[in-house]
This record gives C-alpha cells, structure tokens and sequence, in this order.
C-alpha cells in the first residue's frame, strides 16, 4: 500500500475537516479547526496541520505544534475521517507525520488521549507510542511518547 501523502491544509480543506465534526465521536474527542481556529492558528510559527490524502481522497488529518518548552518535542492529534474507521488509517497518518521532511528536527512526539479512545491508542502502541504514566494527567488524558531512533 503506497504511503500517505500529507498536504497543508488551505481553507477549502478546513471547511472539509469541520464537516467531519457533524460525527459524535469525533467531535466528542477534538475540536475542529473552525474559522476562530483557523485564524488564530494558521500560518503560526511550527503550527502544522495536513490533511492526509490517499490518491484523490482526503482519508483524515493531523495537527500539531512544538513543545514550548522543549524544542526537541511535537505535539500532535490526529484524526481518521468517520467513515473510514477501523481500516488502519490512523497508523498510516501517524506514520506520515513521523517520516514528513518538515518534522525532521524533531527527536519526540506526544499525544494526549483519552484513556477510553482504545482506536488511537492501539494505533499509537503499535508504531512504538508508550505512556508517560499509567495514570491520566490532570485533564483526563494519557500521554503517549515516541522518542525517534538516533541516526
């Protein structure tokens, strides 16, 4: 299967994303990128976020930023489109976001979910994400890290 593509997100796309929010479980587990989003976040320093194509067909999409306090580290959500669930489609994202040529620099990658969100979190263990701890943080989510292998 030929790897996913990862394209900027114009705003053609973002109005793509917010309809996929009309999904219970998607928008009970993020926020869409909606127009206030769009414009406080968009084109802000190290801010990515792609939607990730397969062929001609938008398949979901990640965001992400870098850790303000480690500049060694992104932070990222991502998310499969409602009616493609379950296909595998959320490791193949992650996947593309960890070999993109933007994220080079970076060493480490964190995702905050929520302990019930058993999709994501299988797909994050299977490409190496461990928890930081066994318990939720204060919000209710776990981290999961992936710490890229040295060269």
């Amino acid at each position: 299967m030929e790897p996913l593509r990862l394209i900027p997100v114009d705003e053609a796309g973002r109005r793509l994303i917010e309809s996929w929010f009309e999904d219970p479980e998607l928008a009970r587990r993020l926020s869409p990128p909606d127009a206030a989003w769009w414009l406080l976040q968009h084109g802000a320093p190290g801010v990515e976020l792609w939607l990730a194509w397969q062929g001609q067909e938008a398949v979901g999409y990640v965001q992400g930023e870098p850790d303000e306090h480690d500049p060694a580290a992104f932070h990222f959500a991502f998310a499969v489109r409602p009616d493609l669930r379950g296909q595998g489609y959320g490791k193949r994202i992650v996947r593309a976001m960890l070999e993109h040529p933007n994220l080079t620099p970076y060493r480490r990658f964190v995702a905050s979910v929520e302990p019930d969100n058993l999709p994501s979190l299988r797909s994050l263990q299977a490409l190496g994400f461990a928890p930081h701890s066994p318990e939720p943080d204060e919000n209710g989510f776990l981290a999961l890290g992936y710490a890229r292998p040295d060269p």
